[in-house]
């Protein structure tokens, strides 16, 4: 596959990653861990879906693949000019997604940067759901909440292999 241009959007560098990586993983192997890629112009149509994000912001995505949601988020708020700084937690359990994820992120603080918006990124190689476990019980009436107990927006696709075809 060859490298894409320097002027490439940040969505289809995420997009030509998850086809390498496609490439030379089985098939086998994805659907078994429910690696199924988000196509740019549906990852374009959930970014368009969210709330706008103001000034500092906060983004998770619970199983961020080659990253590219939080690509079409960060295109948007290219367009959009309300956000200054983007913080991402980005969870991915599979080890050989999570350099191609980084690679992904730093083009995209790159690209961000261009545009006078700061990007900060964390890969993390937990299971989205089992390290969040703790906040799903319910809290002490005087207990405060943690300093990271939110995101301005938590963006994710739905587990595929668990959704029946019919």
């Amino acid at each position: 596959a060859r490298w894409p241009a320097e002027d490439t959007s940040p969505v289809e560098i995420c997009d030509w990653l998850a086809q390498l990586y496609a490439t030379h993983t089985p098939a086998p192997h994805r659907k078994t861990h429910g690696q199924f890629f988000t196509p740019p112009p549906i990852a374009r149509f959930m970014a368009g879906l969210a709330d706008p994000l103001f000034g500092d912001a906060r983004m998770v995505e619970p199983g961020a693949g080659a990253g590219v949601l939080i690509a079409a988020v960060a295109e948007r708020l290219s367009r959009e000019r309300t956000c200054s700084r983007l913080r991402v937690t980005a969870y991915e359990t599979e080890p050989a997604l999570r350099p191609l994820q980084t690679l992904a992120l730093g083009y995209l603080r790159h690209w961000l940067q261009k545009k006078d918006i700061r990007l900060e990124f964390e890969v993390n190689p937990e299971d989205f759901i089992l390290s969040n476990a703790h906040r799903l019980r319910p809290a002490p009436l005087l207990e405060p909440s943690p300093p990271d107990a939110g995101a301005d927006l938590i963006i994710a696709n739905p587990p595929y292999f668990k959704i029946p075809g019919n």
